[in-house]
């Protein structure tokens, strides 16, 4: 639970210190473990859609558009929101929850998380 509201799946990236990259460095759910330190290009995938826009997205089902073609396709997942984390109006990490088992994300689900994410970049 996060927030008030259940997620199956959770991971934080974080932006390198060159800026190409995100690096996972925080997973909770399912048995990703092994993905921590894995080091992404932000010029791939929707993490990094996300990275370079600095706009949260949200996503319903599989994923199989080009703009938002994931690295690692996963038709599990019913429902993904993905928010930027902000610094000083700067790109510091990507916050990216997952719905596998549990209802997809409702309108207020995704607005809690935007203010969890507020919250936490007041304290960067």
């Amino acid at each position: 639970m996060l927030g008030g509201f259940e997620v199956d799946e959770l991971s934080i990236m974080l932006l390198s210190d060159n800026g190409h990259e995100l690096h996972v460095a925080v997973v909770r759910g399912g048995d990703r473990d092994h993905l921590i330190g894995h080091h992404m290009p932000i010029t791939h995938g929707i993490a990094g859609w996300v990275a370079r826009n600095k706009k949260a997205i949200t996503l319903h089902g599989e994923v199989n558009g080009l703009e938002f073609a994931p690295i690692r396709p996963r038709s599990d997942i019913r429902c993904s929101v993905l928010v930027p984390i902000l610094k000083s109006a700067d790109l510091f990490a990507v916050l990216s929850l997952n719905a596998i088992q549990r209802r997809p994300f409702t309108l207020a689900d995704i607005k809690a998380m935007e203010i969890l994410v507020n919250a936490a970049e007041s304290c960067l």
